[in-house]
């Protein structure tokens, strides 16, 4: 389930380079993102034989939130890796389907013929 998810998130937009590049970032807002869209039980699951220490007395919710967010972290930097091993990389993409910037769509410029009377003319 987790690497569906990933991949779902992963592919439900086009990442920037610098996304990418601070991978902790990316890998902390995809482990966030997850977490809220996993089932408890699966969460139980990927902690349940996982040791955890604890030097200080903290609520147990924390805890779990804790020990969970770490275990998918790792999870989602596995499979974000196996998705960068065959992503591929287009530098300055150019949509040919799109008009110019600057056009309006409409048609194109053409000038009005040298003996055509100006507005400001009044026949007689």
């Amino acid at each position: 389930m987790i690497d569906k998810l990933v991949k779902q998130e992963l592919n439900q937009k086009v990442w920037s380079f610098t996304e990418l590049a601070n991978v902790n970032d990316t890998i902390n807002s995809l482990a966030d993102t997850i977490y809220n869209k996993m089932p408890t039980t699966e969460k139980i699951e990927m902690i349940w034989n996982t040791q955890v220490f604890s030097e200080t007395r903290v609520p147990f919710g924390q805890l779990y939130m804790t020990t969970v967010m770490e275990q998918l972290k790792v999870r989602i930097a596995e499979i974000v890796k196996q998705e960068l091993a065959t992503a591929k990389v287009q530098f300055n993409e150019v949509n040919k389907n799109e008009n110019a910037e600057r056009s309006l769509g409409g048609e194109p410029y053409t000038e009005s013929p040298p003996n055509e009377k100006e507005d400001s003319e009044v026949e007689e």
